[in-house]
């Protein structure tokens, strides 16, 4: 067995929220590529759903603790006004003895944070943990950070997770130009039928399997993608 290095061993999470902010994104990757959060998510735990997702907008990968926030992941992937993302990436004192990590941290194209929470429903939440969000909520707000709660009636559910990752995997190398977007949003306007139907509208017009998928994946186009 491989010696695992300890990279936690050395982490030194300040207390001022600023300096955790610039850092968060400053960490480079581990050796095996994958962004390390300031908490341990132990994969293969008895009854977790954890998993390890490859981001190909930040270029590197990370620890979930469950299929929610892989779902929430793959949102943050998709969206275009997301220039980056982290996860459990910064450690918010609320008082002496409490303290919140959030499971996403976000970087827009306005150059804005955003702190994001996922939980599986919030109506399950017990009045504690509801409070916690609040303060935590409050808390952010002095930093001008806005802070959104995410639940499984609003995150893709577990078929259209699947589904997206079938054609997420296929879009790694594709790039298009703004011109051929363009074009296929032309061909396709007022397009709502399936992905399949997509395939056979689009391949007439010499875009290939890879590149529909990037379309569709980064919702300049839109279709049924439940494949």
């Amino acid at each position: 067995m491989g010696f695992k290095p300890n990279y936690r061993k050395n982490f030194n999470i300040s207390e001022n929220l600023y300096v955790q902010l610039r850092e968060a994104f400053e960490k480079p990757t581990t050796i095996s590529g994958q962004f390390l959060g300031v908490r341990n998510i132990h994969h293969g735990s008895f009854n977790k759903r954890t998993v390890i997702f490859s981001s190909y907008k930040n270029k590197g990968a990370f620890s979930l603790e469950s299929q929610l926030e892989l779902a929430h992941a793959l949102n943050l992937e998709r969206d275009t006004t997301i220039l980056k993302y982290r996860t459990q990436a910064i450690k918010i004192t609320l008082s002496k003895k409490m303290y919140a990590i959030p499971d996403f941290l976000i970087f827009n194209q306005l150059h804005q944070y955003e702190v994001h929470e996922v939980k599986s429903n919030l109506n399950s939440l017990t009045n504690i943990q509801l409070d916690k969000l609040e303060i935590t909520k409050q808390t952010l707000k002095t930093y001008n950070i806005n802070y959104e709660i995410f639940d499984e009636r609003i995150l893709p559910d577990k078929k259209q997770v699947s589904s997206i990752l079938r054609i997420y995997k296929n879009i790694k190398h594709i790039n298009i130009s703004i011109d051929r977007i363009n074009t296929a949003k032309n061909i396709t306007e007022n397009f709502n039928e399936s992905f399949t139907d997509l395939l056979k509208i689009l391949s007439n017009y010499k875009y290939s399997y890879n590149e529909i998928c990037y379309l569709v994946f980064y919702k300049h186009i839109q279709a049924n993608i439940d494949i």
